[in-house]
């Protein structure tokens, strides 16, 4: 069983990862830094550009699961900070979750 994920929930938390690695993908920004406690703990950020709020709530729910999806499948430890952009919305879940996978993987984290 895979601990449970624990949120960034500080200001300061959040804008220490942004000093982190940078991954890009066609559907997310993904800043990925180590923490001193070897524990997972993530963010979402979904700006205004994504829409109104029922659409940036829709992306957030998708970005947590997708999450908790490839945790168990990924060893994923540290502080990791997610932007979704738009063109998320637009996809089915299985083309985004593929994508997340693979992004993740190419940062460096491997199944």
């Amino acid at each position: 069983m895979h601990p449970k994920l624990q949120k960034l929930k500080k200001g300061k938390e959040i804008k220490a990862v942004f000093s982190g690695r940078k991954i890009s993908s066609q559907f997310f920004d993904i800043y990925i830094k180590s923490n001193k406690e070897k524990i997972t703990r993530f963010g979402v950020i979904t700006t205004k550009t994504i829409g109104n709020a029922v659409s940036r709530n829709k992306i957030r729910r998708r970005v947590v699961e997708i999450l908790n999806s490839i945790s168990k499948e990924i060893n994923l430890t540290g502080d990791i900070l997610i932007i979704p952009k738009k063109k998320a919305l637009e996809y089915k879940y299985n083309d985004v979750l593929n994508e997340a996978k693979n992004t993740v993987i190419k940062g460096g984290y491997h199944v």
